[in-house]
């Protein structure tokens, strides 16, 4: 090293790195098709499996709503109901004949 002087030693690395670069360079456009082509089939997938998983949310959103929807026709029935008997009952104590007090005296 001592004889070369630094510009050689510094051509030699350059050249060691271009050499690297010009096998590289024809590598990575290989790799790069075969990358591209794997990233679009993964894509591919990843897109059906997204639209799959939407169907599948609709069609649980859709059993959601109509569950809820269900439950709550259920209770207005039952407060509906409940209403109607109560009113009933208030209507049917309220037509009993009120006991006089002479008629309470002579039961006991």
């Amino acid at each position: 090293m001592a004889g070369r002087g630094p510009g050689v030693a510094g051509d030699e690395i350059a050249f060691r790195f271009s050499k690297r670069n010009c096998y590289f360079s024809t590598m990575p456009e290989e790799k790069n098709t075969g990358a591209e082509a794997l990233a679009r089939a993964l894509e591919l997938e990843l897109a059906q499996k997204r639209l799959h998983w939407q169907r599948g949310r609709e069609k649980y959103r859709t059993l959601r709503v109509l569950s809820f929807g269900f439950l709550f026709i259920v209770i207005l029935a039952g407060l509906i109901a409940f209403f109607f008997f109560f009113s009933r009952t208030n209507e049917v104590r309220e037509q009993r004949p009120q006991p006089s007090p002479a008629t309470e005296e002579s039961l006991h």
